[in-house]
């Protein structure tokens, strides 16, 4: 009979014990977590929970969002109605859980795309400088200088009115800043000594700014898009509560959280708060948690802060 190699055993036998030990130690570090920064834990505890409103939406929702009955205007929250129904005998809580679709969305879309393009032109000018750099910056300080509500009422001139729309006005607002924040760190990183040593070695500008530069950019953008993000689904709210955003019965999207506070529903305040408190809370704890949350990230990434922890 051959022998055991007592080698091979070692692993079988601790492995079992390994997984209690990592299962304990990840616990005892979210403990940590909850009672160091409770504000974070509980803001990231409700914008997930809010995520996974949104992504089962279809299932959440007790009504359609777009249904109205006459005959139950104006209910107040009750069993069948948790939130209410508007003027027109709508379900409010299906409605608001069909908006955090919209909010979340036009968040994510327009900060990923304003990002996306804002990083791109300022990598591109802070390395290449002279004429291109200037040109662009002026350009950049034009968009900046018209207002976002003109802006808009230009877009909505030519295009119809809706969330491609609403995506595209943000972004193009959201680029310019993000174009600033790249350009001052590419800048400051184009002198330094791994990137001169890569032009002395004959790299491409292609290359020095994709594999040398852009990687070294990535923190500060991913702090600042986390923080716009919830600038944009504020916009969003407003730019939707003024009648320019997504429409308040749209057949695709349903409803947005900003087309719910319409000043159409204010006139019902007295009688009905809960047609403004329940969307209007919705907004604002989501911009809140991903606010506070961008905050943490910049915290953590950004050296000058890490250390005061």
């Amino acid at each position: 009979m051959a022998e055991r190699n007592p080698d091979l055993a070692v692993p079988v036998a601790l492995g079992p014990r390994l997984a209690p030990a990592f299962a304990l130690e990840a616990w005892s570090r979210l403990l940590r977590f909850l009672r160091r920064e409770p504000l974070t834990a509980a803001c990231a505890f409700i914008f997930v929970a809010i995520v996974i409103v949104a992504i089962f939406a279809p299932w959440i929702a007790t009504h359609d969002p777009l249904a109205g009955d006459p005959r139950a205007r104006l209910q107040g929250p009750s069993a069948d109605h948790f939130f209410g129904t508007d003027a027109i005998g709508r379900d409010v809580f299906s409605r608001v859980v069909y908006g955090a679709r919209v909010s979340l969305l036009v968040g994510v879309a327009a900060t990923l795309a304003g990002t996306v393009i804002g990083a791109i032109i300022g990598l591109i000018t802070g390395y290449l400088g002279g004429t291109v750099d200037l040109l662009v910056q002026r350009v950049m300080d034009g968009i900046q200088a018209i207002p976002a509500l003109v802006f808009l009422l230009l877009v909505a001139a030519i295009w119809q009115q809706g969330m491609l729309s609403v995506v595209v006005v943000l972004a193009v607002l959201i680029a310019p800043y993000v174009s600033r924040l790249v350009r001052g760190v590419v800048l400051s990183l184009r002198e330094e000594a791994f990137v001169l040593a890569a032009q002395a070695m004959g790299a491409r500008p292609l290359r020095i700014m994709m594999v040398h530069i852009l990687p070294n950019t990535l923190a500060p953008v991913l702090v600042a898009a986390s923080i716009i993000a919830g600038g944009a689904m504020l916009a969003e709210g407003a730019l939707s509560f003024l009648g320019l955003g997504i429409p308040p019965d749209d057949p695709l999207w349903k409803t947005s959280w900003g087309a719910m506070l319409k000043p159409e529903n204010l006139q019902y305040f007295e009688r009905s708060p809960y047609l403004v408190l329940f969307p209007g809370a919705a907004l604002a704890l989501t911009v809140l948690a991903v606010n506070v949350l961008g905050d943490s990230a910049r915290d953590r990434l950004d050296p000058r802060l890490r250390g005061t922890l």
